[in-house]
């Protein structure tokens, strides 16, 4: 007698969630575009099921080194060594300094209570300019980058972003429309894969500025509280992709990244990740 396997719902939300990454791994594979799932093979990002091969911050170090081609490989190598701690809150300012190299600068300007911003840039900012009327003007950045603040050499936070004075990166090519990334992640098993998708519609353009935040709602449902206060003037919600914990050592009971959405009628006007929870003031690339 053949035995069978009892279909339970949890077992056919994990092999939905399994073929959905299967697709977009594949549809990744068929345009030959990065997908971060096949990033993180070589990169030791998180990425679409991926799994944490380096687990010390000095091969993170080596494969950071080692990373040419896209700024989205830096950002991956960097978002895994957030997961693992490395550069967590508390962690010291020595461990950025070593993954990301001569990437690492300090912000220019100290607050009041000696906390100091430093940015690492994952591209080559573009060239400083002369305005018409003879001032000079800054370049800025297309690309990621990842801000971090800092004091007494410990980390108080890290956001990364790809917007620069509110404006975004220029999009990268998406074989997969965002009806079929809201399905992927409507069906992801795991946080790490929820986000992930979220950095992929990023990249995309589908969560950019000024899109319409409607986007942000397909792609994340109710996982996207939208209301929640008030930054630089504009409202922000935030996606979670975690669920809180009991671990007092989690900032404000949540721990790892979560996406937040700043918005003004109904307009994307900026966004980043943070692994901050109860502080929702981020830097200002300028």
């Amino acid at each position: 007698m053949v035995s069978h396997t009892p279909v339970t719902p949890q077992w056919r939300r994990e092999l939905r969630s399994s073929i959905c990454v299967f697709l977009v791994l594949l549809a990744g594979c068929k345009r030959d575009v990065p997908v971060p799932g096949s990033q993180a093979v070589a990169s030791g990002g998180p990425g679409v099921g991926s799994q944490p091969v380096p687990v010390t911050l000095d091969e993170l170090a080596a494969r950071y080194r080692l990373a040419v081609g896209t700024d989205a490989l830096k950002r991956d190598i960097c978002i895994r060594a957030l997961d693992g701690g490395h550069i967590s809150i508390g962690a010291s300012l020595g461990n950025v300094q070593r993954l990301c190299g001569a990437d690492f600068q300090e912000f220019p300007g100290d607050a009041e209570d000696g906390t100091t911003y430093g940015i690492v840039c994952f591209v080559a900012p573009m060239p400083d300019y002369i305005d018409k009327d003879g001032r000079p003007g800054s370049g800025g950045y297309n690309g990621w980058s990842m801000s971090v603040l800092h004091k007494d050499a410990r980390l108080l936070g890290c956001h990364l972003s790809n917007t620069f004075r509110g404006f975004s990166s220029e999009p990268k090519p998406e074989p997969l429309t965002l009806e079929q990334l809201a399905a992927c992640y409507r069906q992801a098993v795991g946080g790490t894969v929820k986000r992930d998708v979220c950095l992929r519609a990023i990249d995309a353009g589908y969560i950019s500025t000024p899109k319409p935040l409607a986007n942000v709602r397909q792609l994340c449902g109710a996982d996207f509280e939208e209301s929640v206060g008030k930054e630089r003037g504009m409202s922000y919600g935030t996606v979670r992709f975690l669920a809180p914990t009991a671990d007092p050592r989690d900032e404000d009971g949540y721990r790892g990244l979560r996406l937040v959405v700043l918005y003004r009628n109904e307009q994307i006007l900026d966004y980043y990740f943070s692994n901050t929870h109860n502080k929702p003031d981020a830097p200002v690339r300028e």
